[in-house]
């Protein structure tokens, strides 16, 4: 019987050894665009950040609270974020509010910031 010719031989051989590596390259891929390094549910990019509704500021995660302070362009988001969740959890209702335009003022909110701040959150 004869056997393949050596150029055939080359080729069925690069065939196996590039298949796996390819292969091994789509799986890392695949991983690391489902790794670390993503946004939240609510900030994810492509997504219509749109807010109709304040968010909960004592039911959201500080990335969901960036994400609605993102969205009515509050400066810096997740600073905000991070001192409004520090200060959980908060009364409901109008006390609540009160709580949180105490804490806006402990930290120098600007009137503008704490405007937008106001009507993005609530208790």
């Amino acid at each position: 019987m004869n056997s393949p010719a050596p150029a055939a031989r080359g080729r069925r051989d690069r065939r196996r050894t590039v298949l796996p590596i390819l292969l091994a390259l789509l799986a890392l891929l695949m991983v690391g665009a489902c790794a670390g390094g993503s946004r939240s549910g609510s900030d994810q990019p492509g997504v219509d950040n749109a807010q109709t509704a304040p968010v909960s500021v004592n039911d959201s995660s500080e990335q969901d609270l960036a994400a609605a302070l993102r969205g009515l362009d509050v400066p810096d988001p997740e600073n905000w974020a991070q001192i409004l969740a520090e200060y959980k959890p908060y009364a409901e209702g109008d006390a609540g509010r009160q709580q949180i335009q105490d804490v806006l003022t402990r930290f120098r909110a600007d009137q503008e910031t704490a405007e937008k701040i106001s009507r993005s959150v609530v208790p």
